[in-house]
């Protein structure tokens, strides 16, 4: 997918457009319709000498827009013909019109969205790392054509400036401030290897891996941004669990991933550039899975009562802890759930084919499969 930086400035004067190929299609059509700029500027609101300023020199998106309802052109027409975003007082300071969500704009987004500082004046990246910092200066460089202007606190804070490149950024997820920041949807939405991209640089800046056990942690002031990492790990093959801490009255936001199992899933698709950080995902991965770490609470009164429409007994041999799961406190592992969910929807398929005609109640089974977020087939 794509970002379009031009939508999000519609309603915007800080991006110009100047380009001759979008604005002489505009002159064009004012000279078809025979309009005069006096005429065509009482009709905007605005001066002769700013409507001629517009056509023949630069506009803002917001008034590009006025100016093509004006004229009855077709902005998709312009658009096509349109590359690059200015600002208004510094030309050399520009964004693409639109923008390809590739891995590599992935990964400067997730160190963006970690470490990262969006001020109006600047914008700044701070990380102790070497190997970060370096990578964040390729991709920086390579995605938008930019190069660090300024650099403090012993080389660790990286700056630059670009005001129009901050309020797209900001449009898109990079907030002034921690609370507010969230995933585009372009990158919630884009293929694994994409989301594998921005997970990596994300983890690498703001994730902790534990040394002698199988977890992954983050920990951020933004509750949004929180969950739309999750959403990430999900799409990848890991469901984390999230829980709140106050601090001081403030409320910071939890995600883990544990077991070996989902660090097993994780090892070969994250790309740490931190050392110490891959050898523990790798070696976490090597461990025996504990199964106590992914249990399913409450359970119990949903499986009882599918076994009981579904006329079955207890599947001892293919579930040897069933007894506990339905009549103790024991609850059964992600694993061993699965592993009854396949019964079910095994007994499912095979008394649809004993007769199409049965009144069965398969509503009421339906409906507590999706109370347990269970994938039974309809």
């Amino acid at each position: 997918g794509a970002i379009d930086f031009f939508d999000l400035f519609l309603d915007s004067k800080k991006a110009f457009v100047s380009e001759k190929a979008a604005l002489c299609i505009l002159k064009e059509k004012k000279k078809q319709l025979c309009i005069t700029a006096e005429q065509l500027a009482n009709k905007l609101g605005a001066s002769s000498q700013l409507v001629h300023k517009w056509l023949n020199r630069s506009v803002s998106v917001k008034d590009l827009v006025r100016l093509c309802c004006a004229l009855d052109v077709d902005l998709s027409l312009i658009k096509a013909n349109i590359n690059w975003l200015e600002n208004k007082q510094f030309k050399n300071k520009k964004i693409p019109s639109k923008i390809e969500c590739t891995k590599e704009f992935a990964r400067l987004l997730g160190y963006w969205l970690a470490d990262g500082h969006n001020c109006p004046s600047y914008i700044s990246f701070v990380n102790n790392n070497e190997k970060v910092r370096n990578d964040f200066v390729f991709l920086l460089e390579k995605v938008f054509n930019e190069k660090i202007t300024f650099t403090q606190k012993n080389g660790t804070e990286l700056r630059f400036s670009n005001s129009i490149l901050s309020s797209a950024l900001e449009k898109i997820g990079f907030t002034p401030s921690s609370k507010t920041k969230f995933v585009h949807e372009s990158i919630l939405n884009s293929p694994n290897e994409t989301i594998r991209s921005f997970l990596s640089s994300f983890f690498d800046c703001d994730g902790f891996v534990a040394k002698d056990k199988a977890e992954i942690e983050v920990c951020l002031a933004g509750k949004k941004l929180l969950e739309n990492v999750g959403f990430l790990f999900w799409r990848i093959g890991c469901v984390g669990s999230f829980s709140v801490k106050t601090v001081k009255g403030q409320n910071y936001y939890r995600l883990f991933i544990r077991g070996a199992d989902k660090f097993s899933i994780l090892s070969p698709q994250l790309d740490f550039l931190i050392d110490y950080k891959k050898e523990r995902l790798f070696n976490n991965s090597l461990r025996k899975s504990n199964t106590n770490v992914d249990i399913v609470p409450n359970t119990a009164p949903h499986l009882r009562r599918l076994l009981e429409l579904l006329q079955m007994s207890q599947p001892q041999h293919e579930s040897s802890g069933i007894n506990n799961y339905l009549y103790r406190i024991d609850n059964p592992s992600r694993k061993n759930l699965q592993i009854l969910l396949d019964l079910f929807n095994k007994r499912i398929i095979e008394i649809e084919e004993i007769s199409a005609q049965s009144q069965f109640p398969m509503q009421q089974v339906l409906s507590l499969g999706h109370n347990l977020n269970i994938p039974i087939q309809e």
